[in-house]
């Protein structure tokens, strides 16, 4: 009777240690299927994201697409279309230089004379006929006339 004494206590302490070891293998899952689902939950979150952040992209390069500017051809650079070339013809030689300090002087003064307001209307005038045959082409160059804006 001893014998079977010790051998149900021996089966009564292993049965409770299984039951703990079982116990914390539950623990165990439970952690592992919270943590599952917590990932799950961040890959979707995640998804999403990208999702949005795909959509955003293709918005962008779609307004890139559409905001290209269609400017006019360029034409072709030639020695005598410069607006310095243009300007060298109408000014005589010998007042290129008298011309040009008289312009810098008038442009530095907070005020001109009748007299400078005349000569800078001159050369807006002919600024504005040097655009007008330089970019004839160009819808800016059909400006109106600003003889107003000189005074």
């Amino acid at each position: 009777h001893q014998e079977e004494t010790r051998k149900l206590a021996a089966g009564k302490l292993t049965l409770r240690s299984l039951k703990e070891d079982v116990k914390a293998v539950v623990r165990a899952l439970e952690n592992v299927e919270e943590q599952t689902a917590s990932l799950e939950k961040t890959c979707r979150l995640l998804r999403d994201e990208l999702e949005e952040e795909e959509k955003k992209a293709a918005q962008i390069l779609q307004i890139r697409d559409q905001a290209v500017l269609k400017l006019p051809p360029v034409p072709p650079h030639q020695d005598d279309s410069t607006l310095e070339t243009h300007l060298r013809k109408i000014i005589p030689v010998s007042q290129h230089e008298t011309t040009a300090r008289k312009l810098g002087e008038i442009l530095q003064k907070p005020e001109a004379s009748e007299e400078e307001q005349v000569l800078l209307w001159q050369a807006h005038k002919h600024a504005q006929l040097l655009f007008k045959t330089l970019h004839s082409n160009e819808p800016w160059s059909e400006g109106g006339n600003d003889d107003a804006s000189l005074g």
